[in-house]
């Protein structure tokens, strides 16, 4: 499991959202179908952002490069998406359980993507776990 496990990961969360999202829309609960996309999309981009930024400072300090490489990513990690969360929530117009449900997607999609590939061999590159 590398980079391509969280990439997918990110956008199998998105697509998880989307469809979650519209079927509550579908059923009549339009603004928890938005929490649950934008719950999800604030997911994605928490993970993007963390990787990236624990991926820089991981070169940084191999190549022993300047700290202003890493900043850029931790003034988005930090006040640019905890703040922006903030305020969704403050807003008020999506239910907060319905945006928690959204980023909780995640670590769903984590799960599921983990069970899939131990009970497939998929992470070990054979075609079936079975004896």
């Amino acid at each position: 499991m590398g980079l391509e496990f969280l990439r997918r990961t990110e956008l199998e969360t998105l697509a998880v959202g989307l469809v979650a999202g519209l079927v509550a829309w579908m059923l009549g609960h339009p603004a928890v179908g938005a929490g649950l996309l934008v719950g999800a999309a604030w997911g994605a981009a928490n993970l993007w952002a963390f990787s990236t930024l624990l991926l820089r400072e991981v070169k940084r300090r191999a190549t022993g490069g300047p700290l202003r490489s890493v900043l850029p990513w931790a003034l988005v990690k930090f006040p640019l998406l905890y703040g922006g969360g903030y305020l969704i929530l403050r807003w008020g117009r999506m239910p907060a359980a319905s945006l928690l449900g959204g980023f909780s997607l995640l670590f769903f999609v984590w799960f599921a993507e983990a069970t899939w590939r131990s009970t497939s061999g998929s992470a070990r590159g054979e075609g079936s776990a079975a004896p």
